[in-house]
């Protein structure tokens, strides 16, 4: 009998399948696609897809009791990473910069809620650059393979920019183009709405139209993941005001340093214009961030 082959997700993102050569109470040995026998610890393990495992029914199994069971529910798995970080700025005199991020993830089956937070502090002498905090809610909901539907809000603050606080909300239908053992990309789009107020008395209430790009590429051994995600929002104002366009991009390579540790060097732009010429933000920066991941 062929040997069971098995999916494996294990902590800090990593993804491993194979075929089950053997198995105890404290590891699963795998004979992987490229022929390496690699035993994986059970505790770092935290969901098992099997691929190849059919269900089957005894021949005298009772069909009422058999439709009276249903299929188990799958447990509630919590996975997050928390960063700490500073961004590298040149030329720049009595500079700081302070960056924390948490990103939490409740996963059950292919659907999951995403909490997230930012605080992001930039001051140069004593005088403060960049004062930003955001906190954001999504939920994707998987439709028929490999569609999903996703619904997300926002909350922003910026005074340093005159931004006393933006609100939006979009529901978004994505799909998966692929997710493999090597890498993964999926897009969304689709429509939504913000309200902004700013300290200048000026607000700004319009529907949006947002598209989106999620792409991890994952290696193997210290190198763990590269990562790249993309935002982008923008409207016409239907009073005749020109498209307003709001666009969020970080692009992260990590290196593992123990099965919960990390750092991460990443790129950032952040833009908030007003075409074709006025750019209320137009924010470049290269991070490194220390994290822990679960």
């Amino acid at each position: 009998m062929p040997a069971e082959q098995v999916r494996l997700e294990l902590r800090g993102g990593d993804r491993l399948s194979g075929h089950v050569l053997a198995e105890d109470d404290e590891v699963i040995t795998l004979l992987t696609s490229f022929g390496a026998e690699v035993a994986v610890p059970h505790e770092e393990i935290i969901a098992a897809e099997w691929l190849d495992q059919a269900p089957s029914e005894p021949a005298h199994a009772d069909p009422a009791q058999a439709s009276r069971q249903g299929e188990p529910e799958e447990p509630i798995e919590v996975t997050g990473e928390m960063e700490l970080g500073a961004a590298l700025v040149a030329s720049a005199r009595d500079r700081r910069d302070y960056l924390s991020r948490l990103d939490l993830t409740f996963r059950r089956g292919g659907d999951h809620l995403r909490l997230r937070g930012l605080v992001d502090i930039q001051e140069a002498n004593d005088v403060k650059l960049r004062d930003r905090q955001s906190a954001a809610i999504s939920f994707q909901k998987e439709l028929t393979a490999p569609w999903f539907t996703t619904l997300s809000g926002r909350w922003l603050r910026d005074p340093t920019t005159g931004l006393s606080h933006r609100t939006t909300a979009f529901a978004q239908v994505g799909r998966t183009i692929f997710d493999d053992d090597l890498h993964r990309l999926t897009a969304k789009a689709g429509p939504g709405f913000a309200e902004e107020h700013r300290k200048d008395g000026t607000d700004w209430i319009t529907p949006l139209l947002a598209w989106g790009l999620e792409y991890e590429f994952y290696f193997s051994g210290f190198w763990e993941r590269f990562s790249l995600s993309h935002e982008q929002e923008g409207s016409v104002d239907p009073r005749g005001s020109p498209l307003r366009l709001l666009l969020e991009s970080d692009t992260a390579l990590r290196y593992r340093i123990t099965d919960d540790l990390y750092v991460a060097l990443s790129g950032t732009v952040d833009l908030d214009s007003l075409s074709p010429d006025t750019a209320r933000t137009l924010d470049r920066r290269l991070q490194l961030r220390l994290g822990y991941a679960w």
